[in-house]
């Protein structure tokens, strides 16, 4: 049996009567992406493919990671052009084009690489639903989320130990707060935060 077939026929027994099946995939724009990220492109939309083809509502989501820190500089860039970004969001880092224009939401680093990774994933006639991890920061898709993260850090740290093995300093917040004077994301700590849900004053070191 083809391996996508096992996979329907799994998400079939594990949901059954469910219709409407989401596929998400992701990959971090933080330089020029290897052709070994394509394996969960291909996997992923070969079971979008496979569970369409049984009569299921597939949504295949693919997000560019663009939030994340720049936490390393490729070779093949001018290190006098972008070391001082480090630790900044992918998506406020110039973009290689133009490493002395300042980034826009349009033309920036992380929108540079991820535009170049999707016209891939387009040329292998795939065609998943692309958005920006950034874009859902600024609708506030994760506040709520952000909210359950800062109250339980405790908890997600011992559940890293568990899963992972992975041990976090006792300072360590999953959350990570942008700098407002620095622009960084990967200096900072949060120390504390207080207030309601929705309104939550966040206290952080950078």
């Amino acid at each position: 049996m083809f391996w996508a077939a096992e996979v329907t026929a799994a998400v079939a027994k594990a949901f059954p009567g469910q219709k409407k099946i989401v596929v998400r995939d992701e990959k971090t724009a933080s330089g020029r992406v290897h052709v070994g990220s394509l394996r969960g492109v291909v996997i992923h939309g070969v079971v979008a493919l496979a569970l369409k083809g049984a009569g299921y509502d597939v949504k295949y989501y693919y997000e560019i990671n663009d939030s994340d820190p720049m936490d390393g500089l490729p070779v093949y860039l001018p290190r006098d052009k972008f070391l001082q970004h480090m630790g900044k969001p992918l998506c406020d880092v110039p973009s290689p084009e133009s490493p002395d224009t300042p980034p826009t939401p349009e033309k920036n680093y992380a929108r540079f690489y991820g535009d170049e990774f999707v016209n891939v994933i387009r040329r292998l006639g795939f065609e998943p639903e692309i958005y920006l991890n950034s874009t859902l920061y600024k609708e506030g898709k994760y506040d709520d989320l952000i909210d359950i993260v800062l109250e339980n850090s405790d908890e997600i740290r011992a559940i890293y130990k568990e899963v992972s093995g992975s041990e976090k300093r006792e300072e360590w917040n999953p959350v990570q707060i942008i700098c407002e004077k620095c622009g960084k994301v990967g200096t900072t700590t949060v120390v504390g935060s207080e207030g309601s849900r929705g309104a939550k004053i966040v206290e952080y070191v950078c």
